[in-house]
C-alpha cells in the first residue's frame, strides 16, 4: 500500500524497501506528506524513473529512462477513470517513431525482466503482441479495431440492464456482507475526522479553519499537462478558494497571497474569494509543486478499508502573507 512506502523505507516496517522503479506518476508531489515521501526517496539505495519530463520525482532518481509519449507508441485506449468503467475501448495508433533513446514502458519492463532471468513472464516482442495480450480477455481482436471499428467499440454488455450486479448477492448492496465478514462495519456511517471542531476542540481554537485539499480544475489532471503554454494562460498558478466573509476576517483580499498552516506544515498561496464555499472551509488544489497541498497533509491516520488518509478534512490557520 503506497501510504506505507515511507515507513517501509525509513523504519523498515513492515519490511525494508531499498529500491524503487517509478513510472506513470509524480509521487514526490502527489502523495500525502510530501516532505516525508521525499525523505524516503532520498534514503533509497537506488531509484529509477521512466519519464518524459524532469519532474520533481525524476529529479530525485539515480537514473531517468526516457519514456515514449502516446504519439510514439500503439496501445489499447482504455482508462477506467476516463471511461467510467464503461466496457468500451479503441486502438491507440502510433503516429511517429520514438524520438532519441525513448522507449515505450512495456519495452523497458520486458528488457529488464529478460536481463534478470524472468523473460518467460514477459514474452512480448512487439507492440502488436502487447495489444493482442490486453485485448484477449475482451474477445475483441486488433484487426477489428484497426479496420472495422477504428472509432472503438463495446466489448461487453451492460450487465446491470439485465438485473444482476457483480456482488455476492447479485444486487446493489447497501449492507455489505463482505465487509462484515472481514471485520468492518457493513453499513456506511459517519466517522468524525481525527482533527475537527468536534473531535479536537482545543486544537480547533489554534487552527480554526477546515481545510479540504485535492480540488480539480479543467486544465490539469494531477501533475499532468503542466508546462503546456495554452493551459498556463488560463491556469498559471495554484489558487486557494475562500469565502469572502472568512477572507475579510483575516484581512485577505481577492488575489492576495495567504499563508496556510496545519500541524504538519505551511505553504503560501494566492487567494480567490467565492461564495460557493461554506465560510468555515478553505479549499486548495493539488498537483502543484509550488504551494504543494501535500506539505499540509499527513500519512496517518489511514482508513482501515482503503488505506487512504485524511486529505479532505483537516484543520488549518490562515493569515495574509
Amino acid at each position: 500500500q503506497q501510504m506505507l512506502f515511507a515507513d517501509a523505507v525509513l523504519k523498515e516496517d513492515p519490511y525494508p524497501i531499498k529500491g524503487l522503479i517509478c513510472t506513470g506518476g509524480n509521487p514526490a508531489v502527489t502523495l500525502p506528506d510530501s516532505d516525508r515521501i521525499r525523505e524516503a526517496m532520498r534514503a533509497l539505495d537506488f531509484m529509477v524513473v521512466f519519464e518524459l519530463f524532469m519532474t520533481e520525482t525524476a529529479e530525485l532518481a539515480d537514473i531517468v529512462l526516457p519514456a515514449c509519449s502516446f504519439l510514439e507508441k500503439s496501445g489499447v485506449g482504455y482508462v477506467y477513470g476516463v471511461t467510467n468503467c464503461i466496457p468500451y475501448t479503441m486502438l491507440r495508433k502510433k503516429v511517429i517513431e520514438p524520438i532519441g533513446e525513448s522507449r515505450p514502458d512495456w519495452k523497458i519492463w520486458t528488457d529488464l525482466a529478460t536481463r534478470l532471468g524472468y523473460g518467460e513472464f514477459f514474452p512480448w516482442k512487439t507492440e502488436e503482441e502487447i495489444v493482442d495480450f490486453f485485448l484477449k480477455p475482451s474477445g475483441l481482436t486488433r484487426e477489428q479495431l484497426e479496420t472495422e471499428h477504428p472509432e472503438g467499440m463495446y466489448y461487453a454488455e451492460t450487465k446491470y440492464r439485465q438485473g444482476k450486479y457483480y456482488t455476492p448477492s447479485g444486487k446493489i448492496e447497501l449492507y455489505s456482507e463482505t465487509l462484515e465478514e472481514n471485520g468492518y462495519d457493513p453499513l456506511p456511517k459517519h466517522i468524525e475526522p481525527s482533527k475537527s471542531p468536534m473531535s479536537t476542540p482545543a486544537l480547533f481554537k489554534k487552527y480554526p479553519v477546515i481545510l479540504t485539499t485535492g480540488a480539480r480544475i479543467l486544465e490539469y489532471t494531477h501533475t499532468q499537462l503542466r508546462g503546456v503554454p495554452s493551459l498556463e494562460k488560463t491556469a498559471p498558478e495554484p489558487i486557494a478558494e475562500i469565502h469572502p466573509e472568512t477572507a475579510a476576517q483575516y484581512g485577505i483580499g481577492d488575489g492576495d497571497m495567504m499563508r496556510v498552516e496545519t500541524t504538519k506544515g505551511a505553504i503560501e498561496i494566492k487567494a480567490r474569494t467565492t461564495e460557493d464555499l461554506h465560510p468555515d472551509v478553505l479549499s486548495i488544489p493539488h498537483g502543484w509543486a509550488k504551494a504543494n497541498s501535500n506539505q499540509l497533509t499527513e500519512l496517518e491516520p489511514r482508513d482501515p478499508v482503503t488505506g487512504y488518509t485524511e486529505m479532505k478534512a483537516l484543520l488549518c490557520r490562515i493569515s495574509k502573507a
